[in-house]
C-alpha cells in the first residue's frame, strides 16, 4: 500500500475538534503513524504551538520523513475522512508552508497566515 494512502487510512477525524484539539490529534496520529513503519517519532514529528512556529497564533505539525508533499495533499482534503476541505465547517483551517508540514489557522485577521 503506499504510504501516503496507508498514513491517511490512520488519521480521525477533526471536524469536531477546536483548533488546538485538532492539531494534537493529528500530531499524535502522524507519530503513531511513523513508528509503525519504523520511524523515530521523536526525532521525525514535530508540533509547534502558538509563538513557536513560523507563523504567530498558529498550530504546525511537522513530519519530514512522511510521503513528499503530505501537507500540501492532506490541507487540500486527501484524507476526506479526517479533513474533508473545502467541506469541514470549522472555525479553523488548514494550510502547509514547507509541504511536510500543517498549519492549523483560523480566519481571524490575527492568526491567518496571510493576514498582515
Amino acid at each position: 500500500m503506499n504510504e501516503e494512502i496507508l498514513m491517511y487510512s490512520m488519521l480521525r477525524p477533526l471536524e469536531n475538534l477546536s483548533m488546538k484539539d485538532a492539531a494534537y490529534a493529528l500530531y499524535e496520529d502522524i507519530r503513531e503513524h511513523a513508528k509503525s513503519i519504523g520511524h523515530d517519532p521523536d526525532c521525525e514529528v514535530d508540533i509547534s504551538p502558538p509563538g513557536k512556529g513560523d507563523y504567530p497564533n498558529t498550530y504546525q505539525v511537522t513530519y519530514e520523513a512522511g510521503p513528499f508533499d503530505w501537507g500540501v495533499h492532506y490541507s487540500l482534503g486527501s484524507a476526506p475522512k479526517s479533513y474533508s476541505w473545502p467541506e469541514i465547517k470549522t472555525d479553523w483551517y488548514l494550510e502547509t508552508h514547507y509541504g511536510f508540514d500543517v498549519i492549523f489557522a483560523t480566519y481571524d485577521k490575527g492568526t491567518d497566515v496571510y493576514a498582515s
